[in-house]
């Protein structure tokens, strides 16, 4: 994600980005937390002009958690989230978002070089 949206997202809306409780920087549970985070969000306010970059915020993260998993399942979960996320922000009106969702997909990684992306595991559909 590019810096600018990561650092007005935490600015914008509060505790987006946060630390699963006891979690290391590797754990998988970190940006799931987020995407909890990111969803609640989403859900208190169903109209607010933050959605698109709040998709690019849960693109980013299940990345990330697809990335770092290391059972099977919870990566197929990882990535087809990480998809229906992609699919969103490559929807919206916003030129930036559907850039920034393009170049997200488009990094051979975002948070650990694990040989993969999403796309391998469950092939856009």
């Amino acid at each position: 994600m590019h810096p600018l949206t990561a650092f007005l997202l935490t600015l914008l809306v509060p505790g987006i980005a946060g630390n699963a409780h006891g979690s290391a920087p590797g754990d998988a549970r970190v940006p799931l937390a987020e995407v909890r985070n990111a969803e609640a969000f989403l859900r208190a306010r169903p109209d607010t002009p933050l959605t698109p970059y709040a998709y690019l915020w849960i693109q980013h993260r299940q990345r990330a958690a697809f990335e770092l998993e290391t059972d099977t399942e919870a990566r197929v979960r990882a990535a087809r989230k990480y998809q229906t996320f992609l699919k969103r922000a490559r929807a919206s009106s916003v030129a930036m978002v559907v850039s920034l969702a393009e170049a997200i997909d488009a990094q051979p990684f975002v948070c650990r070089d694990v040989a993969a992306h999403p796309r391998d595991v469950l092939p856009a559909g």
